[in-house]
C-alpha cells in the first residue's frame, strides 16, 4: 500500500519524477546497504525481537510520513529520510522473518511451510497495491500512509491457541481451551481486524472480521495439516497437508497440489 501512495504523494508535492526516483532509490539502496547487518543481528539476537523492533520503527517512520504529508510539511529531504528508516526495517526484518519458519515448523515440511509463507506474502503485495490505489483515489495519498503506518503490527500464535500481539488488536485465542490438536498455521483477514488459525486436523477457529469458509476438521486426513494461507483477493484460504495435498475455502482456488511427487 504505501509505495502507491507514497508515488503519487510526490507526484502531488512537486510533478518531478526525478523527485520519485530519489525517494524511491532512498529505500532501494538502505536495503542493501543493511542487509548484511540485519542478517548478523537476526542471528545474534532473538528473531521475535528483531521482528518487533522492526515492525515499530517502520510503522513510526510511515506514521511520520503520512503526519508531513497531511499537514502540508512535506519536503521530499524528509520523506526520502523517513524512506532509508523504512528500507533499514525492512533489512533487518527479512533475514528475521526467514529465520522463524525453521523455528517454527519440522524439518520435513519446511519446503512447504516456504512455500506457503512466500505465497501469502506475495499475495498481501498484490492486494495491498490494488487497496492502496483504492485509498489513494478516494482519501488522498497521505492517509494511504497514514493506513500503512496503522497497519504494520502482526500478531504471533503459541501451539496451544494463544495469542501475542504486537501493535495489533487482540480479538481472541484458544488459550484457555483444550484442543485435540495444536495450533500449526495462522494468517490475517485482508482488513487487518481479523485472524484465523489451524489445527493439525484441520479445524479452522477464526476471530473477529476474519470468517469462517470451512475446515476439514472432520474428516480423516492422510497426513496432518502443517500450515494456511489467505487468498487476499477472496478472502478465502488453503490448508497444505504435510504429504502435500491441498484444501481450499471460500474464494480460493484450488491450484493443484504435490501429492505423489513429494
Amino acid at each position: 500500500m504505501a509505495p502507491v501512495a507514497l508515488a503519487f504523494a510526490v507526484l502531488r508535492l512537486t510533478g518531478s519524477t526525478g523527485d520519485l526516483g530519489v525517494v524511491l532509490a532512498a529505500r532501494s539502496v538502505s536495503v542493501v546497504v543493511f542487509l548484511l547487518l540485519g542478517g548478523v543481528i537476526s542471528d545474534r539476537l532473538p528473531r521475535h525481537v528483531v521482528l518487533v523492533g522492526s515492525s515499530v520503527l517502520a510503522g513510526l517512520s510511515q506514521a511520520a510520513a503520512a503526519a508531513l504529508l497531511l499537514t502540508g510539511s512535506a519536503h521530499i529531504t524528509a520523506l526520502a529520510a523517513l524512506q532509508v528508516v523504512n528500507g533499514a526495517t525492512s533489512a533487518f526484518a527479512g533475514p528475521a522473518a526467514s529465520a522463524v519458519v525453521p523455528q517454527t515448523v519440522p524439518a520435513h515440511v519446511l519446503r512447504q511451510a516456504n512455500a506457503l509463507a512466500r505465497m501469502g506474502s506475495n499475495a498481501a503485495a498484490i492486494a495491498g497495491a490494488a487497496l492502496g490505489g483504492v485509498v489513494v483515489a478516494v482519501f488522498g495519498p497521505g492517509w494511504g500512509i497514514a493506513a500503512d503506518a496503522a497497519t504494520s503490527g502482526y500478531w504471533e500464535v503459541a501451539t496451544d491457541g494463544g495469542i501475542f500481539s504486537f501493535n495489533a488488536p487482540f480479538l481472541g485465542s484458544t488459550g484457555n481451551i483444550h484442543l485435540n490438536k495444536p495450533i500449526v498455521g495462522m494468517e490475517a483477514a485482508p482488513s487487518g481486524q481479523g485472524y484465523r488459525f489451524v489445527a493439525s486436523d484441520g479445524g479452522i477457529f477464526t476471530y473477529g472480521q476474519a470468517p469462517f469458509d470451512g475446515s476439514t476438521g472432520n474428516l480423516t486426513l492422510g497426513a496432518p495439516v502443517v500450515g494456511m494461507a489467505a487468498d487476499n483477493v477472496t478472502n478465502g484460504y488453503w490448508l497444505a497437508a504435510a504429504d502435500g495435498g491441498i484444501f481450499s475455502f471460500g474464494g480460493a482456488s484450488f491450484l493443484g497440489r504435490l501429492i505423489g511427487l513429494l
